[in-house]
């Protein structure tokens, strides 16, 4: 019973940071510097 709201909490902190990391990707894609490095992360991420 205890890995299942541990498995949750992970799986909530996980899909936090790559939500921040997406909304970071956006914000420095708004800006005229190109950021391929955190686009890379994010991909690598996924795959």
């Amino acid at each position: 019973m205890a890995a299942k709201p541990f498995h949750s909490l992970l799986l909530g902190c996980l899909l936090s940071s790559v939500l921040a990391i997406h909304g970071g990707t956006v914000a420095l894609a708004q800006t005229p510097t190109p950021a391929p490095t955190l686009r890379e992360r994010v991909e690598a991420l996924w795959q």
